[in-house]
């Protein structure tokens, strides 16, 4: 590949440390079409665009909020990225209030 694409396209392992996830959960939800590169090289390697990456943030966000991967892709097909958000903010207001009644307590 190119410098043109490699300015435009991360490979599994910058991927990887870009988000701070496993290679191996990376090619794990590539494996199960949760989530594909949009690209593969003659070799075998993945090479994953912006979209690709917005869409495995989503994923770890979701993730985050302990649904399954099923769920995620279920979500992912039916909701916005806002209401994804607004769920996790929830979520997080939820946890406030739980540590900061636990604080109260101690």
């Amino acid at each position: 590949m190119g410098n043109e694409e490699s300015a435009s396209y991360l490979s599994t392992g910058e991927l990887s440390n870009v988000l701070n996830i496993s290679v191996r959960t990376i090619r794990y939800y590539d494996q199960i079409g949760l989530v594909n590169p949009s690209k593969k090289a003659a070799g075998g390697k993945r090479y994953y665009s912006k979209e690709d990456i917005l869409k495995l943030q989503k994923i770890i966000l979701l993730k985050s909020l302990n649904l399954s991967l099923e769920d995620s892709r279920n979500v992912l097909a039916e909701q916005s990225m806002s209401a994804i958000l607004l769920a996790h903010r929830s979520l997080l207001s939820e946890e406030m209030e739980h540590l900061t009644n636990s604080l109260k307590h101690t």
